[in-house]
């Protein structure tokens, strides 16, 4: 069996999400409708979350939408809404949830698949970034009013922090303003 495989039936039992809930004050306008390669940037999360194969593919923040979720409680930071998701996955007992944000476009499968190999008791990340994350359904975080960044779930429990592959570093590329925009039109 080869890596990819291996990973694929990994994401199986893993429901993918992907953060969309913010306001997008730097950019001016929605960065989640934005067009890049003929997609949304939302579409392209979750074209990627479905290509890796997690089970289901939910949108947090984004109620409007028919795989949308409200935030349980509004304005309370994404770490937050990353703890309503990994109840959701409980509740269909998945694995865990593997979590990326709608404006980082130029993720790939290669960045992906690793986050999925961490012990079921330790959430994943790449060492300097908190996104893209994987937390096993296992994390339970001892008092979980105060998680309210995504930094105070990996602080919370056993995490596994790889150093990323010097090769996707511009991969990580994060659109939040406009600039941001035309940065990303460098990697057609």
């Amino acid at each position: 069996m080869n890596a990819k495989t291996d990973s694929t039936e990994l994401a199986q039992n893993v429901l993918g999400i992907v953060l969309a809930g913010g306001a997008s004050r730097r950019m001016g306008q929605d960065k989640t409708d934005m067009i890049w390669h003929g997609h949304t940037l939302l579409q392209h999360a979750c074209t990627l979350l479905q290509d890796i194969g997690c089970a289901s593919v939910c949108v947090l923040g984004r109620p409007d939408l028919e795989n949308g979720l409200a935030d349980a409680t509004p304005g309370a930071g994404p770490g937050q809404a990353l703890l309503q998701a990994l109840e959701l996955a409980r509740k269909h007992s998945m694995r865990g949830i593997l979590a990326l944000p709608a404006d980082m476009p130029l993720l790939s499968e290669d960045i992906l698949y690793p986050l999925l190999n961490a012990p079921d008791n330790m959430a994943s990340a790449w060492a300097r970034y908190p996104l893209p994350l994987f937390l096993p359904s296992t994390v339970s975080p001892a008092d979980p009013p105060k998680i309210n960044a995504i930094r105070d779930l990996l602080n919370a429990g056993p995490v596994k922090r790889p150093r990323l592959p010097q090769s996707f570093e511009a991969l990580m590329l994060n659109v939040n303003a406009p600039e941001d925009f035309t940065t990303l039109g460098q990697h057609e």
